[in-house]
């Protein structure tokens, strides 16, 4: 009998050890819910009982799932990148580190702390530290060269073919990454 509850004993330690994790992770979550909770009540009582009434939650929820969708292809990306300069990396991987990266974005005062963790984080995994580095600034200029062929188009769309293809390169440049609205030049194409 004293056998069979030594062997108990140690499997209800062994699963005990196992849920220690989650219930650690649950209890960092719950207090830092609370903590947030607590300051939105105490600062903002009554902006929020104003402003709760007149959200549009179904352009709200539209929003969010917007930007989360636009958050994972940037993961996703960012795998197709790392798996192509046949590093061993998971997609699991890819979201783990790119939340991360994303916290780090908006707690850092800077637009680049977040790549600055998931690159170390992830060269910390890997064999091919430079390579992993690699792809990390890859990625970000990847997405630079497509927010600024998105705001070409935007322009070229706002400002009309001819306004867009009249103007100096430089302009050009100028006003797809600021906007039609900032450059001078195009201002009044924009407009009329």
């Amino acid at each position: 009998m004293p056998e069979k509850t030594a062997s108990l004993d140690a499997t209800s330690r062994a699963r005990l050890q196992r849920l220690k994790p989650l219930v650690t992770g649950l209890l960092k979550a719950a207090l830092g819910v609370g903590l947030v909770a607590y300051l939105v009540v105490r600062s903002w009582r009554e902006i929020v009982a104003q402003q709760w009434g007149q959200l549009r939650w179904p352009m709200l929820a539209a929003g969010f799932a917007v930007l989360l969708a636009a958050t994972l292809l940037t993961f996703l990306r960012w795998y197709v990148l790392v798996r192509a300069q046949g590093l061993p990396f998971r997609l699991r991987d890819s979201l783990r580190l790119g939340f991360i990266g994303v916290f780090f974005n908006l707690l850092m005062p800077s637009a680049v702390g977040g790549d600055l963790v998931k690159a170390f984080l992830l060269a910390r995994e890997q064999r091919r530290r430079t390579v992993a580095v690699a792809t990390v600034l890859v990625d970000r200029l990847i997405g630079l060269v497509g927010l600024v062929l998105l705001g070409g188009l935007i322009v070229a769309a706002a400002c009309g073919q001819r306004a867009v293809t009249s103007a100096r390169p430089v302009d050009a440049v100028c006003c797809s990454s600021c906007g039609a609205r900032l450059h001078p030049a195009l201002l009044p194409a924009a407009t009329s």
